[in-house]
């Protein structure tokens, strides 16, 4: 079964992000409530409306609030 948080590498601020990584994990926040697609559209690119939605998630899921995924 796809694991859209099932990553191939780091997906931060300060990381070069996968493209693939990047664009399941907006759809997967984007279908809990987490990150709302721009007007322009869904891109590969990480942006900040992303990593919000991952200290969001994190906070209500009570991990630690630090806006990194990690593959594992």
């Amino acid at each position: 079964m796809y694991n859209p948080f099932q990553l191939t590498s780091t997906l931060a601020s300060n990381a070069t992000a996968d493209e693939d990584d990047t664009v399941a994990a907006k759809q997967a926040f984007g279908q809990l409530g987490y990150y709302q697609t721009p007007s322009y559209g869904l891109t590969p690119y990480p942006d900040q409306g992303l990593f919000d939605g991952i200290k969001k998630f994190q906070k209500d899921n009570d991990l630690t609030v630090d806006g990194v995924m990690q593959p594992a």
